[in-house]
């Protein structure tokens, strides 16, 4: 057991197991550390940090950890990860976790951490596994899913990772392999659901958040300027957006990419159509023609968009 232990300014590397192995205790302060090239050994039946960390209480501060994974992912269940946090109530910031086969892996809970940085990992950037309570600030997942393009997500939130809180967080793919979401949660539950402020993907696969079910995630988006849908565009994707414009009169039969619970405000600059069927309902249940210079909201639960403040024609 581990309490109140200063390490500053060291490098651990070569190690067949973890560089660094806290398994319990508290108030360690762990800061300037290199740890690379550890976990050699990559024949492993369950996860394994470069750098291991339980317990509570602990801060970890301005380091640069990879277990150095080279080629591809070591396993199919993602096993050897640069930093898996098992600790709770510590405070994590400024660090990297890079080039293995998760960057952070964490499980402990009524953590935050602030500016963190997980890039160039084979499959997730951030996996929340049975995380509960923790405040994610301005952390970003760069570049990660290299193993395969599509695969992997930027961030990777389990079931029975709930009541987080992602604030400023954000995903970015700048190389062929790219997130298959930015953000994918599958937490369905009303008391447990995660809530997402702010936070926002770019250059994904498939698209910036997936949640699940009518007791998913809730995700905000940060409201602006309208963004003009594309010209003949039926079915425009609203990916990350809140606000959008018509760009003429194309009749809409589906609104793409949307998150459960998303809601869009449409300003009607042309006579557009919005077409009641299996994607849309309107509040008369047939077609409405929108009323140039009026707004038009719709909110889509499990793939389906309901009006709720629908102004039908005068």
């Amino acid at each position: 057991s581990a309490l109140r232990v200063p390490i500053d300014g060291c490098t651990f590397r070569y190690f067949q197991d973890e560089g660094l192995r806290i398994a319990s205790g508290n108030a360690c302060h762990l800061k300037n550390l290199m740890v690379l090239n550890c976990v050699a050994n990559t024949t492993r039946a369950a996860k394994i940090g470069a750098v291991y960390v339980a317990g509570a209480d602990h801060w970890l501060h301005d380091c640069e950890i990879t277990a150095s994974v080279v080629g591809a992912k070591t396993h199919a269940s993602l096993y050897v990860v640069a930093c898996l946090w098992a600790a709770s109530s510590s405070h994590i910031t400024g660090n990297v976790f890079e080039l293995s086969d998760v960057g952070l892996h964490l499980t402990g809970s009524h953590n935050r951490l602030t500016g963190i940085r997980a890039d160039l990992n084979w499959g997730h950037g951030f996996e929340l596994v049975g995380a509960g309570a923790n405040m994610l600030e301005g952390c970003h997942a760069l570049s990660n899913s290299q193993d395969a393009n599509n695969t992997y997500d930027g961030f990777s939130t389990g079931s029975g990772s709930q009541r987080n809180l992602f604030v400023g967080c954000i995903a970015n793919s700048l190389t062929a392999n790219k997130h298959r979401y930015g953000f994918d949660d599958a937490v369905n539950s009303d008391a447990g659901k995660n809530y997402y402020f702010s936070s926002r993907s770019e250059n994904h696969a498939t698209r910036s958040f997936n949640t699940v079910g009518f007791a998913g995630s809730a995700v905000s988006f940060t409201e602006g300027p309208p963004k003009t849908f594309a010209a003949a565009d039926t079915t425009p994707s609203v990916d990350g957006y809140g606000q959008f414009r018509t760009a003429d009169t194309t009749t809409y039969t589906n609104f793409d990419d949307g998150v459960s619970g998303q809601q869009i405000t449409i300003l009607a600059s042309h006579a557009a159509t919005l077409t009641h069927g299996a994607n849309i309902k309107t509040t008369t249940g047939a077609n409405v023609t929108m009323t140039v210079n009026r707004r038009y909201r719709l909110t889509t639960w499990q793939g389906v968009w309901y009006p709720e403040i629908l102004v039908p024609d005068a």
